[in-house]
């Protein structure tokens, strides 16, 4: 619930802000290694120096979220994609936005700009409400200059990356796993 509690005991409903981009900056998501959960913690830091050691590039832009991240991330995608009515948006605790602006019209739009500033735009599937990033469990890293170069599983063998798939192959060796094709930066305990 929204309420504040004044001096004089009354109580008041705090304003609702806007959905639109400038959500995007509450509720951070942390970029540290350090934020996940063991035993992932450890076996994303294995997979990423193999990774590393062969001269590919990593680039870690998620590792724990909060649940209103998600929260905001997941309704801004369905109100742009036009498949959750911004006046029928379930409430959370803590995260006072108001998604309705009046009109249809003008609350995709807002939507839309979380959408792109999130940088959720050009997946297919709406951000999770409960997903791994929220129990530390998932990262989400960009892996490039990896083609043709030897990477080693957890057991020391070498395989030759040719396609993306390969990383997929050694990921796995680590217990770190990525299967949502259309979100490629994805990796996580069970690869969702």
């Amino acid at each position: 619930m929204n309420t504040e509690v004044s001096a004089n005991g009354l109580t008041a409903v705090a304003p609702k802000l806007l959905s639109g981009k400038i959500w995007v900056a509450m509720f951070p998501t942390s970029k540290s290694l350090e934020a996940l959960s063991s035993p992932f913690r450890e076996n994303i830091k294995a997979f990423i120096n193999a990774l590393k050691r062969a001269g590919a590039t990593v680039s870690v832009s998620a590792t724990l979220r909060p649940p209103q991240r998600a929260y905001l991330m997941h309704f801004s995608f369905l109100i742009a994609h036009s498949k959750q009515d911004p006046r029928n948006v379930p409430s959370m605790n803590d995260v006072n936005i108001e998604w309705f602006h009046g009109n249809i019209e003008d609350s995709i739009k807002a939507a839309k700009e979380m959408v792109n500033a999130y940088g959720i735009a050009t997946t297919k599937t709406p951000p999770a409400l409960m997903s791994n990033h929220i129990s530390g469990n998932a990262i989400d890293m960009t892996i490039s200059e990896f083609n043709g170069k030897e990477i080693a599983k957890q057991d020391g063998a070498f395989i030759t990356v040719n396609v993306f798939n390969d990383l997929r192959t050694i990921g796995a060796s680590y217990n770190v796993f990525n299967k949502i094709a259309d979100d490629l930066p994805h990796w996580s305990t069970t690869g969702k």
